[in-house]
């Protein structure tokens, strides 16, 4: 039985109801018009190569981002990303429009579940009233906050510690090729120069046997400016040490990430020996409520933090109570339960970050918006299936409108309503093969798709 077999099908009449699109030419799209049914499931099936992406995402999806924009004065328009008008005629009653896709959220050692859903904001506010001692307000339980992160690791939980002798040959000198092994280090490259332009070094003195003044100069000088450099020293440059030159430029920074084998190579990470992983430093942690500081609460899987915060009775706790319990179920209505908050959102797997980025919108009004799902039942179990079908039904519930691109069966057979796009893929698709309910699709003898309905 279909999941959906319960729910209203019954398409209304009002032009009002429907997206209009008219002349749509976008990549091999062949002169295609249709109306998307709104506050419905559309799904857009076909050979690869259809069609598909070319009408969700590059026409619909992109025209909508481009009318939102627009709206925008123009000094925050320049910010904005730039979306070209796609091949298409006209487009009536287009809502904004969401797309959810599988990419993960960018790459951020600071980004947790619970910093990406706003629920640790909500629990650092909570703490900040509630628990005992009182040790500071809402910013200062931000392990990015001064006041509030581990003095050790920065608020990153983990230490990453550089092997100096990995790094550095002390047997060579400055003038010897790969005395400093790293790409950017390389004899003549600009950051050796920083080193041996500097005036402060025998070039042909092996580091071993640098005096202290000279060794302490070499690996640990913070950014000075020269009182007197050579005239080969750049007018505007700083000379900084090793250690704080690598921590600041690489270690911690994009170039760090692209020579990620070279970078293993000489730095060792572990779990922070002070703050043991939270964060967060010893007088924020002190911060109790019902035995429990906000770490604790954080590291709980999902369901076990909402009971936690439901035994709170607290008169101060009971709006923010109810704020955070709506956001956790939404995250276990979506099947992420198993996650805990601070889990970081860069250890996630493409289907844990696309329910991730559904978990801010269910539960709120959705009235007239539009969410674009491209094969969102990639990689997912039949189980998880029914899970992300279960998704669908809360946006319709909020007013939303769904438009999923997929090929799954179980998805196509509890849709709405249908589009199946070719009949083959590029110069051969483009074009609107069949469309209606799944009982219309299965009954079309062109579909291709409907011979497996």
């Amino acid at each position: 039985m279909p999941f959906m077999s319960e729910r209203n099908r019954k398409m209304e009449n009002n032009e009002q109801d429907f997206i209009n699109i008219i002349n749509a030419t976008e990549n091999n799209l062949k002169h295609v018009s249709l109306k998307i049914p709104k506050k419905q499931i559309t799904v857009f099936t076909g050979v690869s190569g259809s069609g598909k992406s070319s009408l969700c995402l590059d026409t619909i999806a992109a025209e909508s981002r481009r009318e939102l924009n627009v709206t925008f004065p123009s000094f925050v328009q320049q910010f904005l990303p730039k979306y070209g008008r796609p091949e298409v005629d006209r487009m009536e009653n287009l809502p904004v429009t969401i797309v959810i896709d599988q990419k993960k959220p960018a790459a951020n050692s600071r980004s947790t579940v619970g910093t990406y859903t706003d629920i640790y904001a909500l629990l650092r506010l909570l703490f900040s009233r509630v628990g005992k001692p009182f040790v500071g307000y809402s910013d200062s339980f931000s392990f990015n906050h001064p006041s509030g992160k581990c003095e050790r690791c920065e608020g990153l939980g983990v230490v990453t510690e550089l092997d100096i002798h990995k790094l550095v040959d002390f047997d060579k000198c400055l003038n010897d090729e790969g005395v400093i092994k790293w790409p950017a280090f390389t004899t003549g490259a600009w950051r050796w120069k920083r080193y041996a332009y500097s005036g402060l070094f025998d070039l042909n003195k092996k580091i071993k046997d640098y005096s202290k003044e000279e060794m302490d100069l070499f690996l640990y000088s913070p950014q000075i400016r020269l009182k007197n450099p050579p005239d080969n020293w750049p007018k505007s440059a700083k000379y900084e040490g090793i250690y704080p030159r690598m921590y600041r430029s690489i270690i911690t920074s994009k170039e760090g990430q692209l020579h990620k084998k070279e970078l293993d190579r000489i730095v060792s990470t572990f779990t922070c020996p002070v703050c043991h992983g939270a964060r967060l430093n010893a007088k924020i942690r002190s911060c109790l409520i019902n035995g429990k500081n906000i770490c604790e609460v954080s590291d709980m899987p999902i369901p076990e933090a909402a009971e936690f915060i439901r035994q709170i009775e607290d008169p101060l706790a009971r709006d923010i109570k109810t704020e955070i319990l709506k956001r956790m179920n939404a995250l276990t209505e979506i099947g992420l339960g198993y996650l805990s908050l601070s889990r970081g959102t860069d250890t996630l797997s493409g289907g844990e970050a696309q329910r991730l980025k559904l978990a801010s919108e269910i539960g709120r009004t959705q009235t007239d918006s539009v969410f674009v799902f491209d094969e969102p039942s990639i990689g997912l179990h039949p189980l998880d299936v029914r899970v992300l079908l279960g998704v669908f039904q809360a946006l319709l519930d909020n007013g939303a409108t769904v438009i999923v691109i997929e090929h799954d069966l179980d998805v196509i057979r509890n849709a709405d309503y249908v589009i199946d796009m070719g009949p083959g893929g590029g110069d051969a698709g483009g074009r609107i093969v069949a469309s209606g309910t799944p009982q219309k699709i299965r009954e079309n003898q062109a579909s291709i798709t409907g011979r497996y309905l």
